[in-house]
């Protein structure tokens, strides 16, 4: 939810996925880290929120692992809604479809440290292969 109200983006008239509900970012605002994934699965479609079930559980890991308070964070995905593909793989029309969304996200939580996870995410932010960076850490000079 930005701002507390539900924010429809004038893109999803063009997206495939227009009417399908809604997993929107959740999390601290602002957060010292942003972590994007692709999009929500049949859990996050649910519940309408990001990383929740199974990949929720095992980022909360991950996360306890890193040193990284839960709290510090705002989980949201690079899609708003779940893609029909049997992989859940956002098509780049769907992406740019959200891509306000996005933004409007980065200004809102304004973070230190942005986290991706997976290749559409890392798309979203760099140029980069997945294959190529994998575990690194980019850092980004255009804010």
């Amino acid at each position: 939810m930005l701002n507390g109200e539900r924010v429809m983006n004038t893109q999803c008239d063009k997206c495939p996925l227009k009417g399908k509900p809604l997993i929107e970012g959740t999390g601290a605002v602002p957060a010292r880290y942003l972590l994007v994934g692709e999009a929500g699965g049949y859990h996050e479609e649910q519940t309408g929120v990001p990383f929740v079930g199974v990949s929720g559980e095992r980022l909360n890991e991950l996360l306890r692992l890193a040193g990284i308070d839960l709290g510090e964070c705002y989980l949201t995905n690079v899609v708003k809604c779940r893609p029909s593909s049997k992989n859940n793989t956002p098509t780049k029309r769907m992406v740019e479809a959200c891509r306000g969304w996005l933004e409007e996200e980065i200004r809102m939580v304004q973070p230190e440290v942005i986290i991706t996870l997976g290749g559409s995410a890392l798309k979203w932010f760099s140029d980069r292969k997945l294959s190529e960076v994998h575990g690194m850490i980019l850092e980004v000079m255009d804010g």
